[in-house]
């Protein structure tokens, strides 16, 4: 290490040609600059903001879909995987396999009268977004040809 002011070789806290108490590098230019920490603030700030955009604008209840209201109860799966599963098992009344499903709740009833927003339709399976009910806020799977045509 060399002296900040004579250029001189430091070998203890002081140095030998100018008597000025050593300066080490770790005490000088370390930290971040104020400027760098402002960049990154602006950069995590915008992408906040643009995660805040894309999940607004892609939301069910901002879906331009007309909303359905289930004129009968039906049972909704949490995944288009669940929902084949119970097509199976409804299938080869398979109640044992229907009940498991209720139990791990991977399927749930909606009631008559639930108002849905279709989101995606998988044939024969739909995605809908429940706005009313016991499941208000929950999207969910279930067979296309139990929605209600428009």
């Amino acid at each position: 290490m060399v002296c900040q002011d004579c250029g001189t070789e430091l070998t203890g806290a002081f140095c030998p040609g100018c008597g000025k108490p050593a300066q080490t590098q770790s005490a000088q230019g370390v930290g971040p600059s104020a400027r760098s920490v402002k960049v990154v603030i602006s950069i995590g700030l915008c992408l906040a903001a643009l995660w805040i955009l894309v999940r607004t604008s892609s939301s069910p209840s901002a879906q331009k879909d007309p909303e359905t209201v289930l004129s009968r109860g039906v049972v909704c799966a949490s995944s288009v995987d669940d929902e084949a599963q119970l097509a199976i098992a409804s299938s080869k009344n398979d109640q044992d396999a229907m009940a498991g499903l209720l139990l791990r709740k991977d399927i749930f009833v909606l009631k008559q009268g639930t108002r849905l927003r279709q989101i995606l339709t998988d044939a024969p399976f739909a995605d809908v977004y429940v706005e009313s009910g016991f499941y208000m806020g929950k999207t969910c799977w279930l067979p296309e040809s139990v929605i209600p045509s428009q």
